[in-house]
């Protein structure tokens, strides 16, 4: 171990679990925009979600990042290997 602490160790739960649903609020209400911008802010801040990795990757997907969206929806499989969304869109993109 390198004697840093962990992110995970300093987040907050409870603002966390307030920032997903926050971004899943965003999502069923139909402001993909806001709700990747939302996704984006939380994962700089250090917040690691699958639902937050798949919006980032869709927003570097319509950037033409295609590379750096892979390598998110890869590490958003890590966390959660049985989300069909998340599985398709990682074969979606092995087919390009």
């Amino acid at each position: 171990m390198s004697g840093t602490s962990s992110p995970t160790a300093q987040r907050d739960p409870e603002a966390d679990r307030a920032t997903l649903r926050a971004v899943h609020s965003a999502l069923t209400a139909g402001d993909i925009a806001r709700a990747g911008a939302m996704a984006a802010r939380a994962l700089a801040e250090g917040l690691e979600h699958p639902m937050l990795l798949d919006l980032a990757a869709g927003r570097l997907e319509a950037a033409g990042r295609i590379d750096e969206a892979s390598a998110l929806l890869t590490r958003a499989a890590a966390l959660a290997p049985h989300a069909p969304g998340i599985r398709n869109a990682l074969g979606l993109r092995s087919e390009e």
